[in-house]
């Protein structure tokens, strides 16, 4: 050890001895101080606060935390104060003062000033709902009334035609009113026409029918080979996958679902077909920056998938898709084939199935997708499949007059009389009597001249009046 460092270990072991402090011995607290007495302050730092406090009558609600910033002291010293010293005053609880401060923020940002249209919202819910409702609009705040009228005007001149026809499209809002047109600009332009489309009461108007069939007829002559196909009223045939663009539709991008659903689907199923002819536009044009422009569009579908999971309930997912079309490009970036990828689809959610062959819808027939139905999983009732199956060609038509029947299998002559119809038929009673059914049936030479003498014999084999061979039993007998 070093001369220095032992000189330093002797002085420190030999200091003199230092006196043992109490909390007496300070003021903080209580005690006394040249002979006088403090009295006790029990750490509230603020004798302002307290003299405040003091003023108020019993029964006072107390913000904590608006007296603690008035004073300049925690706000759980003035509550502890409260609690011990003034039991006549009413302590703040947290739904009080979430809904005191709500209201500060709602004062403080209408305080606010912006030289862009902002919108304004409100938590949907209330306490853990909060977390997952969403917010509702409840209006927009605009810079100056000028911009307000010029918005709603070219808002209006929108909806004053079918849509898509007139008016500045939400990019072009966006770079009107906010001066570029990027993801954010464009879902509050989204958010405000929203509000203003219900605050205003505005509606597009409808296109003519007969415009609305030969944009339907022109994308199924494109999609589906012109090839048309129905359900019933309450099980439709539903579309999974648009039927706008140029990509072929298959048994695995269509289904069968029920009516309420399919109403749901339809707004979304719209917008998706329309962003597919527009993607498909682009690619036939080619115009500069084509490709950046196919990119948003495919964006914008997908947000659309998203918004579906969110706005509805959980079994209405996967029955709406849409094809994200990627160019592949050669060395020199120019497109040689699109890449086609499924968004949003579930393949057991369709007609085929997940392990199903995919078919090309242009190569079926109505009774050829009618056969597909044994293959569903979703129950449809018999008078639906009835329905279906008075929508086959030639005379299976007549099958939708016998209730309950099979397809394929033995049939019992007890329940059908002979053959699979005749029962049915003769379940009609006076109003088979005379009828238009009756003289064809009754007239084999009317009815070689309608259907052919194959369908003849078809039809008679059916009703049991001509025998090519027997699926038909009485009762147990083979």
């Amino acid at each position: 050890m070093k001369i220095g460092e032992y000189e330093q270990m002797m002085s420190y072991l030999t200091r003199p001895a230092t006196k043992k402090e109490t909390r007496e011995d300070f003021a903080i607290g209580g005690g006394a101080v040249e002979g006088k007495d403090l009295g006790t302050r029990e750490g509230f730092a603020s004798p302002e606060a307290r003299a405040y406090l003091e003023t108020l009558e019993p029964g006072t609600t107390v913000n904590t935390y608006e007296i603690g910033n008035r004073f300049n002291t925690a706000p759980a010293t003035v509550r502890g104060q409260v609690q011990r010293n003034f039991p006549d005053l009413r302590l703040q609880t947290k739904e009080e003062g979430a809904a005191k401060a709500k209201e500060t923020r709602k004062a403080q940002y209408a305080e606010k000033t912006s030289d862009v249209p902002t919108v304004q919202s409100e938590v949907r819910g209330k306490g853990k709902e909060a977390r997952t409702k969403g917010r509702d609009i409840t209006g927009v705040k605009w810079p100056s009334e000028e911009i307000k009228n010029k918005y709603i005007e070219y808002i209006k001149d929108r909806y004053s035609d079918v849509k898509g026809r007139k008016g500045l499209t939400n990019k072009q809002l966006a770079e009107e009113f906010f001066g570029k047109s990027n993801t954010a600009t464009v879902g509050t332009v989204e958010r405000i026409n929203k509000f203003l489309k219900k605050d205003l009461d505005l509606e597009f108007k409808k296109a003519p029918i007969d415009e609305v069939k030969a944009k339907r007829k022109r994308r199924l002559d494109i999609t589906q080979g012109g090839k048309t196909f129905t359900g019933t009223d309450k099980i439709p045939f539903h579309h999974i996958m648009p039927i706008g663009g140029e990509v072929d539709l298959t048994t695995k991008d269509v289904a069968f679902i029920n009516k309420k659903m399919n109403s749901e689907l339809a707004p979304y199923n719209t917008k998706l077909n329309d962003i597919a002819d527009a993607i498909s536009n682009q690619l036939n044009s080619q115009a500069p920056g084509y490709l950046d422009r196919v990119d948003e569009l495919n964006k914008n579908a997908e947000e659309i998938i998203e918004s579906v999971k969110i706005r509805l309930p959980k079994k209405f997912q996967n029955y709406i898709g849409f094809n994200r079309l990627d160019p592949i490009t050669d060395e020199y970036g120019t497109p040689i084939r699109m890449n086609v990828t499924r968004v949003g689809v579930d393949d057991s959610k369709s007609l085929a199935g997940k392990r199903g062959e995919a078919q090309k819808l242009e190569t079926l027939t109505q009774k050829g997708l009618m056969d597909q139905i044994k293959n569903l999983k979703i129950k449809i009732p018999t008078s639906d499949l009835l329905e279906l199956g008075s929508k086959l060609p030639g005379p299976f038509k007549l099958l939708k007059l016998k209730k309950g029947f099979e397809d394929g299998g033995i049939v019992s002559r007890q329940n059908l009389g002979r053959g699979y119809l005749a029962g049915g038929i003769r379940s009609l009673g006076k109003k088979y009597k005379d009828s238009t059914l009756e003289a064809i049936l009754e007239n084999p030479k009317i009815m070689a001249a309608e259907f052919g003498y194959s369908g003849l014999a078809e039809i008679l084999r059916l009703l049991g009046l001509y025998s090519v061979g027997g699926h038909v039993k009485k009762n147990n007998d083979e």
